[in-house]
Order: C-alpha cells, then sequence, then structure tokens
C-alpha cells in the first residue's frame, strides 16, 4: 500500500513543483476540478459534486494520518514483520483509523469534502477562486492540506 501511494504521490509532485500558476477569467468564489479528477476511492468525507466546483474542501496525504495512528505503532517499531497476517491486520486496522479520524474532522469542522492532497493538481485543476489567482499550486495545497489537523485533532496519536 505505502509503495503504490508513494509512486502516486511521487509521479504527481512532478505536477507540483514546477512554477505553474493559475489563473482564471472569471470572477468566481470556488475551485473548479475536471470532471472526475480525483476518484471516489480517495475522496475521504464527502463527495465531489458533478460541477467540480469546490468551496469548502481540504487535502490530507494520508499515510501520514495511517502512520500516526495507534494502530500502526506495532509496524513502526518493526514489531510486526511485512507478509504476515499480523501486518494485514495492524495496516488494515490503522487505514480503517485514518478513514474515520478524516471523517470525523470534516464533519467537526464543517467540510463538504477531504481528499488525497496528490489528486489537487495541474491536471486536475481547471480554475481558481480570484483570491488563489497568481499563487503556484503547490502552496495553495499546501494552504488547503488539513493533515496535520487531523492528526492533532485525535488524542491517541500523541507523539
Amino acid at each position: 500500500m505505502r509503495k503504490g501511494l508513494k509512486n502516486l504521490l511521487s509521479s504527481t509532485a512532478i505536477f507540483l513543483t514546477g512554477s505553474v500558476m493559475l489563473c482564471s477569467a472569471s470572477q468566481q468564489n470556488y475551485f473548479k476540478l475536471k470532471p472526475k479528477s480525483v476518484p471516489a476511492q480517495y475522496v475521504y468525507y464527502g463527495s465531489i459534486p458533478a460541477s467540480g466546483e469546490l468551496d469548502n474542501f481540504g487535502l490530507v496525504n494520508r499515510f501520514d494520518i495511517i502512520e500516526a495512528t495507534p494502530e500502526y505503532e506495532p509496524i513502526a517499531r518493526g514489531k510486526t514483520k511485512r507478509g504476515t497476517g499480523a501486518y494485514s491486520i495492524a495496516l488494515a486496522r490503522a487505514s480503517d483509523q485514518s478513514i474515520r479520524w478524516v471523517q470525523k474532522y470534516g464533519e467537526e469542522n464543517r467540510y463538504g469534502v477531504i481528499f488525497e492532497g496528490a489528486y489537487f493538481n495541474s491536471s486536475s485543476v481547471e480554475s481558481v477562486p480570484e483570491g488563489y489567482q497568481g499563487k503556484k499550486l503547490e502552496q495553495i495545497a499546501d494552504e488547503l492540506n488539513v493533515t496535520k489537523d487531523v492528526i492533532d485533532a485525535n488524542p491517541k496519536s500523541e507523539k
């Protein structure tokens, strides 16, 4: 799971590290994503409207959240070896817990949608609100990233 997600993040980082600046001729108050640019399995809270218009959303790096869960601790400490049933169970529990944390955070903070930040890139974003015009996409993604907030909102994630 980690390798696949890391590969995805690495491949989309190419889009984020360039000097891509987004501008839009319209004066809108929402971000607009291209249709179906974020696969449903990477939308962890809420849903992306068919129009692609987002005005209250957050981005996360789910693997960082998985690593912060108590369920991931046996893996992090090397107590559970890869390829064993115990490893698979610990990873599945940590993954499930990460989703619960994101959903709880989204609900408590009244987000419309929270999705994997790797999908917020130059191939998915059509336009940005007036207040973000001229900023690099990487900078916008950093501003919208709530990963640390999700982790900090859960008392079991004390490190």
